[in-house]
């Protein structure tokens, strides 16, 4: 059987970073993208927070390409660093309550008047008053950092903040005497954030990542077999497919539906196999993870969640999930020992590698 190349493989540590790419791609797929609106920029600047957060995880080639394939798109449109750290001080900003200097001789410019001198990495001390009538004292918020990983994403968004210093443009943030209330400062951030609207070359450029998990499929597809660890990339690859143009849906589509027919399955659908095999890969006790019935069914929840997409390989995609998912409720030894069929675990699993094998060849393209 042919080893399956690194590049197709997926390790535990980096599947919860696979599923925030896959979750990001449902929620901002190639129809939806077009359509966000002002009232969505704030959403969309999370999910991007969200992988940027995810990013250090992967370990994936392909995935990890993809991830700075989107980073690298996003730094090289303007304005999205600074739209993404006015987000940034607005929920922060959301989070905290500072008060003016106490003392007698501050002025309406001293700079803990500004919740962006506060908020701005290396400025973290600003005073605090006690609702409860004790002395205002001072305190140290917790720091605001700038996002770890992917460098140049971090670079860009650095960059912005030492650019701004301690007095940002007033198009972007408002640093005025009379910004001294959380509420007049949320607001303002979200009046900026209303006005952003450089959408459109974003979708342009982030549908080659769709284009190049299409090329990826494409070239599973054409290999003779596959190992059991190669299908379960590939499943994270089906649902990322679902969320891509027209061409890519169509692909996924029939992928899905193909019959797979196995000894124990026969006239199968090519997803439920490949499900059962992701299964049987995940429980196997010598194999990779080896994990028990919560850790499957905790996996399948998983993947059901980042499915956001209704096209009709995500339905029946997420459809299949859920069916397995069930009877992984109902036998705890599920799939080590199938309700269905009396044949060994080894067998079944030879089995259905080979439905997958044989009817993926039937969908080269």
């Amino acid at each position: 059987m042919v080893q399956a190349a690194p590049t197709d493989t997926l390790v535990a540590g980096e599947l919860a970073a696979v599923r925030a790419f896959l979750q990001f791609q449902g929620a901002y797929n190639n129809t939806k993208i077009t359509g966000i609106t002002t009232a969505s920029i704030g959403d969309y600047m999370n999910y991007v927070n969200n992988l940027a957060g995810n990013y250090g995880a992967v370990q994936n080639t392909q995935w990890k390409g993809w991830y700075d394939q989107l980073f690298a798109l996003l730094t090289a449109t303007t304005d999205v660093a600074e739209i993404f750290q006015v987000m940034q001080f607005a929920a922060w900003v959301g989070a905290n309550k500072i008060h003016g200097c106490p003392y007698s001789d501050c002025t309406a410019q001293d700079p803990w008047y500004s919740y962006w001198y506060v908020f701005r990495p290396g400025h973290r001390f600003g005073w605090w008053t006690n609702p409860y009538g004790s002395d205002a004292h001072a305190v140290w918020y917790g720091a605001q950092s700038a996002p770890g990983t992917p460098p140049p994403w971090q670079t860009a968004v650095q960059k912005v903040i030492n650019q701004w210093g301690d007095t940002p443009p007033a198009n972007r943030i408002n640093v005025g005497a009379n910004m001294t209330d959380n509420q007049l400062v949320m607001t303002s951030a979200q009046t900026v954030l209303n006005g952003w609207t450089a959408f459109p070359p974003i979708a342009q450029k982030t549908a080659a990542i769709g284009q190049g998990q299409q090329a990826a499929m494409t070239a599973l597809l054409a290999r003779t077999t596959l190992d059991a660890d190669t299908y379960f990339f590939l499943l994270h690859l089906l649902i990322a497919l679902a969320t891509g143009a027209t061409a890519a849906q169509q692909l996924a589509q029939r992928i899905v539906s193909a019959i797979a027919t196995s000894q124990e399955y026969p006239n199968d659908t090519f997803i439920n196999q490949l499900v059962y095999l992701v299964l049987l890969y995940l429980a196997d006790p010598l194999g990779a993870y080896a994990w028990n019935n919560a850790q499957l069914q905790a996996t399948l929840r998983d993947l059901e969640g980042v499915i956001l997409a209704t096209d009709p390989a995500s339905t029946a995609i997420k459809a299949s999930l859920v069916q397995h998912g069930k009877v992984l409720n109902s036998d705890a030894s599920y799939p080590m020992h199938d309700p269905y069929t009396s044949i060994g675990f080894t067998q079944r699993k030879t089995d259905t590698m080979f439905a997958l094998d044989k009817a993926r060849q039937g969908l080269k393209t």
